[in-house]
């Protein structure tokens, strides 16, 4: 099956989109996206906060993943992190390989800090193969943070 990558969320994607992140297993052990993305009141506040999205979509335009970005700082050790990032893989794309080059398209620049599950062992596979370094402890809730 072919997958394509767009700038931009649709409107029916939205509701894929909480859908996937109210009833996805992953998506609630190793996200915050079940409040995230609760609900289209949830998810406007949330996009209002300036992200980028892009999304990657099948054939019907159906949303099978979804990588934002926004501009929050993070200071670590002496550098600063202006923009931070994640990804989600869903459905019929999940375990396909397809999550490096979706991030490759969406991702051209350094300058990028994230928080992750430590135990979200391929997410930090993932994120290491892309460029991302490990510069935290484990906090008190299990994350790190990674940079690139």
């Amino acid at each position: 099956m072919d997958f394509e990558i767009k700038k931009g969320i649709l409107d029916k994607q939205i509701d894929q989109l909480i859908e996937y992140s109210l009833n996805d297993e992953s998506v609630g052990k190793f996200t915050s996206d079940r409040e995230r993305f609760k609900n289209r009141q949830a998810f406007d506040e949330w996009q209002q906060k300036g992200r980028e999205i892009f999304t990657l979509n099948n054939k019907n335009n159906d949303l099978v993943g979804i990588v934002w970005t926004g501009l929050k700082e993070k200071q670590i050790d002496s550098k600063k992190y202006n923009k931070t990032l994640a990804i989600r893989i869903y459905g019929e794309a999940r375990g396909k390989g397809l999550a490096l080059g979706f991030m490759k398209n969406c991702i051209k620049e350094k300058g990028y800090w994230l928080e992750t599950s430590n135990n979200n062992l391929a997410a930090k596979a993932l994120y290491s193969k892309f460029g991302f370094k490990e510069v935290s402890d484990v906090d008190e809730n299990g994350k790190i943070i990674m940079v690139y």
